[in-house]
């Protein structure tokens, strides 16, 4: 079975782990006879935390991925991550060039544009997903973690009057990304979610529960998984 698998931006606070476990991965399918490669995204710096949508795409991932598929005709393209940084566009591309695609998804990138479901208070976030409490909450500056600058967040404030048109995070900046990430998790052939919390946000943002499971353990259960989806091409 050929195998692609397709990890992130470096500057993502999973980009040391999806990187590690990529690369175990890949070892572990060429020891049992399989062609699994590694496509990493070579985005070197985040864009602009008020720009919410931007954080969903990676032109030149979303490129690279598209003539690496044409070139090797790979069976599964394997996703790990979707949004926080990664590009929400990978498996609809997968997908539209005859691969099957699984998308790996954990609740913080599908709830929190942080990633962290931290509220800008401090304590965990009680209401995730809300737009206009996400729009409150990215407008807020935070010390030490990632979002605007102490002025990007005055000018935040000021400019709330403007509602949607603001060009700071707003309400509808995140019905969009709400409605994106739902979008991106229809095109994957199935979700695999790290945990349980990462498995209801999924059946949330609207995936049917026979399309998400748990992300397994060991790459012959994966493997197995991916033999099912692969008679669909």
């Amino acid at each position: 079975m050929r195998v692609l698998i397709a990890v992130g931006p470096p500057w993502r606070p999973r980009a040391e782990a999806d990187a590690a476990e990529a690369a175990a991965l890949a070892r572990a399918l060429d020891t049992r006879g399989h062609d699994a490669h590694v496509l990493a995204s070579r985005r070197r710096a985040p864009p602009s935390f008020r720009r919410v949508g931007a954080w969903l795409g990676d032109a030149e991932h979303e490129r690279e991925l598209a003539v690496r598929v044409r070139a090797t005709d790979p069976d599964v393209v394997h996703v790990l991550g979707c949004g926080g940084g990664t590009s929400s566009r990978l498996a609809w591309i997968a997908r539209s060039l005859g691969s099957a695609c699984t998308l790996t998804v954990e609740v913080g990138d599908l709830l929190c544009h942080r990633g962290d479901l931290v509220h800008a208070r401090g304590g965990a976030c009680a209401a995730p997903d809300q737009p206009p409490l996400c729009a409150v909450c990215a407008r807020s500056y935070v010390t030490g973690r990632p979002g605007l600058s102490r002025f990007a967040s005055a000018c935040a404030w000021v400019a709330r009057g403007l509602g949607d048109a603001s060009p700071f995070p707003s309400a509808l900046a995140f019905r969009n990304r709400r409605d994106l990430l739902a979008s991106a998790l229809q095109d994957a052939d199935l979700v695999l979610a790290r945990d349980g919390a990462a498995r209801a946000a999924a059946l949330g943002l609207g995936v049917g529960a026979e399309w998400v499971t748990l992300l397994p353990p060991e790459p012959d259960t994966l493997v197995g998984l991916w033999s099912n989806l692969v008679p669909r091409r």
